[in-house]
């Protein structure tokens, strides 16, 4: 089957699509015409994406008003390109940069291609869960404070006094974590550092009754992807900035680098569509989060599954995070059941949680038959053996291997940096199994896909605690990136 029936299928006979792009495919709440008829290029009164001066410029131009930033630009190239572009135009080569461990394996791209010291800043654990929270904004200050052990020994004598280049977290986090970034900001920017925020999942916030975002939290270079939660095509975003600690000069020169020199004008046209339905107050917010509201709480009386549920100023609620741990069954588990039976198509699936991501294009209908999903899976799953009962009709057993998963699985692992990532890159490796490979210094990034954060990243030293962390992924049936058929390369 080519790649066009197989998306006009999906289109029209499969599954619910609880992942991004945020429109969900809905074309009843948003249309555009054949797009061959649309496709152009940069002609005469098109405007060039590469020196805006029209029609393009005047869309940025109100990107900007309505997401209240200085100036903001058109990603074509989805947030890699802003991320790679952002820190290329706050950094020099040789700098050091401080990283929130749990971003995009994009950063750790930039990181390579600038040849960028990282130090890297640990996120708060959230009680319970096996995914990372909060970057907090003592741990911030207290690392910008005393410039960093960790700068001191990566750096020659006489350049240890050299203040961290750039501060870079993510927030919302996959899970829809927040960080406080007006207090990280205003920590920041009391040392002189630009701060730079991954928004890529977060262009929602700040509408509606949402929680507030980056750019209004005062972030210096803000990343959003338009296509995860807003109408808007995939590989759309926009990046913002604001404030003096960065020159605007320097992103528009870094974009022209990252940017495709041959942008798609349908791509453009979804982004200043998106926008416009922004400025003129056409999404309906108040109806995604009534949905929303209604979903948390007709799942409140599950027993084995358990949703996420924080307060909103420190979770996104849009991000629907269901854990299965105290089912003794795996995420993948989940994933593949409310596709196969309940006809649902989820984000992701970790080994004791699976994440749903709401859109702006979702309709009330079809997020409580999700919710309605997950309590018939937890009566049928508190009716097997995991709970010491005869298994009934309709309940599901456990698959073999899936008792292990029971226990607490470990964080994101805190290996060693020996080498940056850049000087990693230009290593010549060998592949070695992954038992083989504990003490030796890993080159390339190991981690599963969505959402792209790695449990080893080029660089660091293969551990104990990563490997486990490693083995536990294989047996909640998720793969690895990076360690493919068991092997590792490395140093």
């Amino acid at each position: 089957m080519e790649l066009y029936e197989k998306l006009k299928y999906h289109r029209d006979a499969g599954p619910y699509p609880l992942h991004m792009p945020g429109h969900k495919r809905n074309i009843r709440a948003y249309e555009m015409e054949n797009p061959y008829g649309l496709d152009i290029t940069e002609i005469d009164g098109m405007d060039d994406l590469h020196a805006p001066e029209g029609i393009l410029k005047e869309g940025m131009d109100l990107a900007a008003r309505t997401f209240g930033a200085e100036e903001s630009w058109y990603l074509v190239n989805g947030s890699t390109a802003g991320i790679l572009a952002g820190i290329t135009a706050c950094t020099k080569p040789g700098d050091t940069v401080l990283v929130a461990r749990n971003c995009h394996r994009s950063v750790y791209h930039a990181l390579m291609l600038r040849q960028l010291k990282p130090v890297y800043i640990i996120p708060a654990s959230v009680g319970g869960w096996d995914f990372c929270g909060q970057i907090l904004p003592e741990t911030v200050e207290e690392m910008l404070e005393t410039s960093c052990k960790a700068v001191e020994e990566m750096l020659p004598a006489e350049n240890r006094s050299r203040k961290p280049a750039l501060v870079v977290l993510t927030s919302p986090t996959y899970e829809g974590i927040l960080s406080d970034i007006p207090r990280i900001a205003q920590i920041c920017h009391k040392y002189g550092v630009p701060l730079m925020v991954d928004e890529a999942h977060g262009a929602h916030l700040g509408f509606g009754r949402f929680p507030a975002g980056a750019v209004q939290g005062g972030a210096d270079v803000v990343v959003q992807s338009l296509h995860k939660t807003l109408p808007a095509f995939t590989q759309t975003g926009l990046i913002h900035s604001q404030g003096t600690l960065v020159h605007k000069e320097r992103i528009k020169a870094a974009l022209d680098i990252y940017q495709s020199s041959s942008p798609s004008y349908i791509l453009m046209a979804g982004i200043d569509r998106c926008v416009r339905l922004l400025a003129e107050n056409k999404i309906d917010f108040s109806g995604w989060e009534r949905m929303l509201s209604d979903f948390y709480a007709r799942t409140a009386c599950l027993h084995g599954l358990q949703v996420l549920d924080m307060p909103s100023g420190i979770k996104d609620p849009s991000k629907l995070v269901v854990s299965t741990a105290r089912t003794g069954r795996t995420g993948a588990a989940l994933m593949d059941l409310l596709r196969k039976e309940y006809g649902f198509e989820l984000e992701m699936a970790a080994p004791r949680h699976v994440i749903a991501m709401t859109g702006a294009g979702d309709t009330a209908e079809k997020i409580e038959a999700f919710a309605e999903a997950l309590i018939d899976i937890d009566r049928r799953w508190r009716s097997a053996a995991v709970f010491g009962e005869e298994t009934v009709h309709g309940a599901l057993p456990i698959s073999p291997g899936e008792e292990a998963l029971y226990d607490a699985l470990p964080l994101l692992p805190q290996p060693k940096v020996v080498l940056s990532p850049g000087e990693a890159a230009i290593q010549t490796g060998r592949q070695v199994s992954a038992e083989a490979a504990e003490g030796l210094i890993c080159l390339e990034s190991v981690m599963a896909y969505p959402p792209g954060i790695p449990l080893i990243a080029p660089g660091e030293r293969v551990t104990a605690e990563v490997l486990a962390a490693a083995e536990s992924y294989r047996k909640g049936g998720i793969s690895l990136r990076g360690m493919t058929d068991g092997m590792i390369t490395v140093l």
